[in-house]
């Protein structure tokens, strides 16, 4: 039986779908983008979003299962073409990794911190983060956002058996998230949000960063907004990767295609992707 649609508007210039529940919000976008017939179907639908307030199916990095609290999260996906800023895919991911800083700034007057590659901390705890997938052969990509709005919302509601918390949706570090791990909006500023205003302030910030990479310059100013935001670099990590391999070093730069550039007993290594762990 297919999902029923909660609710259909246009915010900040984009058409939203919002559902009561859906198995993965990624997974929704992606098939309805291969399964439209042609290229005009297909560009009819770029930059439509869709939210859910429950995922019965949703995943991380490495498709780790993950669950939280119906209406608790933040959980959306949006399907950007990806010759908005060609060639580089990180740096589209980069722009919406700032839009949820700003828009939590803008909000609540929250600092958030962003963990290479887009693992959203605020001291030290995990707010959320983004899952970014191309869908195989064509040129779009499904960025996936979840974020920690209520819950964990006190001492002890930070953990659900058996599962990833809220913000481990999306690529990076990925434990089992408890109180010391995991925090929320709410747990942070002491103040409620809707959902839909901070949806609506990502869509603005996200829109105005992805216009001025195409600008002079542009890109060389997103990333080095990116660097400043970001709290690897400095610090000693742990990179995992598909097939078992592990490096330790330190994290010494991203490069100008966001890559991460880590300095091990090997030499200097660059990573386009992996699990990254802040040690110290």
């Amino acid at each position: 039986m297919p999902p029923t649609l909660y609710n259909s508007l246009f915010m900040a210039g984009h058409e939203v779908r919002w559902f009561k529940e859906l198995e993965s919000t990624n997974d929704y976008i992606v098939n309805l983008a291969r399964d439209s017939d042609t290229e005009v179907d297909r560009d009819r639908l770029a930059g439509l979003v869709v939210v859910s307030d429950y995922q019965s199916k949703g995943r991380g990095r490495m498709d780790r299962e993950w669950l939280a609290p119906p209406g608790r999260c933040l959980l959306m996906s949006i399907l950007v073409p990806a010759t908005t800023i060609p060639d580089n895919p990180f740096l589209i991911v980069s722009a919406v990794s700032l839009a949820v800083v700003e828009a939590c700034m803008e909000t609540v007057s929250l600092h958030v911190d962003i963990a290479w590659p887009n693992d959203l901390y605020v001291g030290g705890k995990k707010l959320g983060g983004i899952l970014t997938e191309i869908v195989g052969g064509l040129p779009y990509l499904v960025v996936g956002i979840g974020l920690n709005v209520t819950w964990p919302a006190i001492a002890g509601d930070g953990v659900i058996e058996g599962a990833s918390a809220a913000s481990d949706q999306l690529e990076g570090e990925s434990t089992l998230h408890s109180t010391n791990t995991a925090t929320s909006i709410l747990l942070e500023s002491e103040e409620l949000v809707d959902r839909r205003y901070l949806l609506e302030r990502i869509l603005v910030w996200m829109d105005r960063h992805l216009e001025e990479a195409t600008m002079p310059n542009g890109i060389a100013d997103l990333l080095k907004e990116y660097r400043e935001r970001c709290i690897t670099v400095g610090k000693c990590v742990s990179v995992s990767l598909v097939g078992g391999r592990v490096v330790e070093g330190t994290a010494i730069a991203i490069d100008s295609n966001g890559r991460l550039n880590v300095e091990s007993g090997s030499g200097v290594e660059v990573f386009s992707s992996g699990d990254v762990r802040i040690i110290r």
